[in-house]
C-alpha cells in the first residue's frame, strides 16, 4: 500500500492522505504449496462515485451528534482490493 503515496493518494485521508489499510495475508496463501497467487500490481484503493467527494476524499459519515453528520456518508476510509489466480 506505501507506493501509493508516492503518487499522493492514501487509503484514508483527514488533514493528507494516508495509509492506515493494509492486506494481511496468511501464510497458507503466499506459501508454494497453495493454489492461489497473489496478482502483481493488483491492489487497489477503490474510489466509487458514491463515496468519494471532488477533492477526491471519502464522503464521510462522522457521528450523529456532530456539526458535519452526513447520514449518506461511508467511511474516512477507502476499502482496499487486491485479485487472486487460481493455479
Amino acid at each position: 500500500m506505501w507506493p501509493f503515496l508516492k503518487d499522493g493518494d492514501g487509503t484514508h485521508h483527514y488533514e493528507k492522505p494516508e495509509v492506515l489499510d493494509q492486506f494481511m495475508v496468511s501464510k497458507g496463501i503466499i506459501n508454494e504449496k497453495s493454489v492461489f497467487r497473489i496478482i502483481p500490481d493488483s491492489c487497489r484503493i477503490e474510489k466509487f462515485e458514491e463515496n468519494t467527494k471532488n477533492n477526491n476524499k471519502p464522503v464521510r459519515f462522522s457521528r450523529p451528534s456532530a456539526k458535519d453528520y452526513n447520514p449518506k456518508g461511508f467511511s474516512d476510509h477507502f476499502p482496499i482490493s487486491v485479485k487472486l489466480s487460481l493455479l
